[in-house]
């Protein structure tokens, strides 16, 4: 049985339940964000918390929520939900803020706080060496949809942009903006490298500001190129990853068939990575 949390309160996952009536059924209301926790020297320890709370904090004030937002009790919450399964695998949190009641699109409350983790191995792990379809379709514009926030109604167009994908054939995707400039993947950043130089698309690109990206882009010693990226460096790049807090690093293998030159540059990021899995994430803190 999996201990979950539902505004503060201890409950078991088959009592966590969003009203049928709820504007987040109804119209695709709600934020959520998405914490990894790791066994490491025989307990649980959990990297960033801090970091994806503050992210899901921005995403109250932009779909403007009527939440009265108490970071430290919700990261506390989340610790003890953890610390209560007494997991010893890698597991991921979903925190979820959804709509409750009965109102129209333009509700603002009231809001509910979820937390429901789940271990890796209850969850599809997705394969390495992947083989991605450049999506035909497109990131939704900042003037459009909000693509800095983990909005729920924002994954509708992953989702598509996948469900195609894999009918083609591909592993994943990745997508371009209305100016035919790379974004990210579906719940995942992208990275390049040519010519031993990586880049990235930059955050004016129609991007998530992902944690891991940043994370990447900080402790890696050489200069990570931040910059718009068009569609034919895709196909020429020596190689490319995905990376997520769900993903962690994920090589590239080919890019709408065009097999990569391959190189050891995606394999250092993720020794990288792990490294700071090792060092950053941190013990629960128990109430």
């Amino acid at each position: 049985m999996i201990l979950c949390n539902k505004n503060f309160n201890s409950l078991p996952l088959w009592d966590m339940h969003v009203p049928i009536t709820s504007p987040t059924l109804k119209y695709g209301i709600g934020l959520f964000e998405g914490v990894a926790s790791y066994f490491i020297n025989h307990e649980m320890q959990i990297l960033y918390l801090d970091r994806h709370l503050k992210r899901l904090q921005e995403g109250v004030k932009t779909l403007r929520l009527d939440y009265d937002f108490d970071i430290d009790r919700i990261a506390q919450a989340v610790q003890d939900t953890i610390f209560d399964n007494r997991f010893q695998e890698t597991v991921h949190t979903r925190i979820s803020l959804l709509l409750e009641g009965e109102g129209e699109i333009n509700a603002k409350g009231p809001v509910s706080l979820y937390i429901i983790p789940t271990p890796l191995s209850q969850r599809n792990k997705s394969k390495d060496n992947l083989s991605v379809q450049i999506s035909m379709y497109k990131r939704p514009a900042e003037t459009s949809m909000p693509m800095r926030i983990k909005s729920i109604a924002n994954y509708h167009n992953s989702r598509l942009g996948l469900i195609q994908a894999n009918y083609d054939g591909y592993d994943s995707c990745v997508f371009l903006n209305d100016n035919g400039k790379v974004t990210e993947g579906p719940g995942c950043c992208i990275f390049i490298v040519k010519d031993h130089k990586i880049s990235t698309p930059s955050l004016s690109s129609g991007i998530l500001p992902s944690i891991t990206r940043q994370t990447i882009i900080s402790n890696y010693p050489y200069n990570i190129s931040e910059r718009e990226i068009d569609y034919t460096e895709l196909l020429q790049a020596d190689e490319a990853f995905f990376v997520g807090t769900s993903t962690e690093v994920k090589r590239i293998h080919s890019i709408n068939g065009h097999v990569l030159n391959g190189g050891t540059l995606c394999e250092r990021i993720k020794s990288l990575y792990e490294k700071i899995i090792y060092y950053d994430s941190t013990r629960l803190n128990r109430n």
